[in-house]
C-alpha cells in the first residue's frame, strides 16, 4: 500500500470527501490537533522544560522535553520515544503520558526525531539509538534534574 492509498483510507475513516488527506503534512497537522485535545488537564509534576535542543541533524535542531518529578532527586531516568509509526508525532503529542511518567517518579525525557517519508526508515531509529549520549552531553538541565547522577 502506498502513501496515497493510506491518505485516502484515513480520509475516508475521518469522514472526509473522496480526496482524502492531501499530504503527509496535512495528516500530521490533523492528528496533532486531535491528540492535543487528549493532552488537557496535565498531571502536576515538579518541573517541565520543553524543546531542549540535544542534537543538530541536517541543519535542524532535534529537541526533547524534560519532565521532572516532584521531590528530591536523584530520580531514575526514562527516555521516552513517542509513537507515530515513524511518520507523525512529537514530544508534544504525547505530553500527558510523559507527565504521568514523571508523576510516578521518573525523570522523563521525551525525544523528538526525524520522521518519514522525508527521512526514510531507519533514520529515526538510528538517531534514537544515539540519543542517550547526545542528551547527556548537550542537555545541561539533565544533571541538575537527575540530582547530579550520571546515567
Amino acid at each position: 500500500m502506498n502513501f496515497d492509498e493510506v491518505f485516502a483510507d484515513i480520509g475516508s475513516f475521518l469522514g472526509l470527501d473522496e480526496s482524502g488527506v492531501e499530504s503527509i503534512q496535512s495528516l500530521r497537522d490533523m492528528l496533532d490537533v486531535f491528540v492535543m485535545l487528549l493532552n488537557t488537564d496535565l498531571p502536576d509534576i515538579g518541573a517541565f522544560e520543553g524543546a531542549v535542543p540535544y542534537r543538530n541533524v541536517d541543519e535542524r535542531d532535534l529537541t526533547l522535553d524534560v519532565m521532572v518529578p516532584k521531590g528530591e532527586g536523584p530520580f531514575p531516568v526514562l527516555v521516552y520515544l513517542h509513537g507515530g509509526a515513524w511518520v507523525w508525532g512529537s514530544p508534544a503529542t504525547h505530553r500527558k503520558l510523559t507527565h504521568r511518567l514523571a508523576e510516578q517518579g521518573f525523570l522523563t525525557l521525551s525525544v523528538d526525531y526525524r520522521l518519514a517519508p522525508e527521512h526514510p526508515f531507519p533514520a529515526g531509529l538510528i538517531r534514537r539509538s544515539r540519543t542517550a549520549p547526545s542528551v547527556h552531553a548537550s542537555a545541561p538541565c539533565l544533571s541538575r534534574c537527575a540530582g547530579g547522577a550520571r546515567r
